[in-house]
């Protein structure tokens, strides 16, 4: 897969990030956690993903999919 450099360079920051914390850095561990450190539930991706499109101006919102997965 091709990572821009900027992007890595962002990507280890956060790597670093989740280290300090003792965040679980393992292939299956979540990339993004909640206050307590669990999984973000898709439901708050869901709202967070409409937020920010609010935010931003979008003139039409558009739904979060998650690719790849089965429903």
């Amino acid at each position: 897969m091709f990572l821009p450099d900027r992007l890595v360079v962002k990507l280890r920051r956060f790597w670093a990030h989740k280290r300090r914390r003792g965040e679980d850095l393992a292939p299956g561990a979540p990339l993004f956690c909640n206050q307590s450190r669990r999984r973000i539930s898709k439901r708050r991706v869901q709202f967070a993903w409409r937020t920010w499109q609010e935010k931003a101006g979008f003139d039409r919102l558009y739904p979060f999919i998650r690719y790849g997965t089965r429903p």
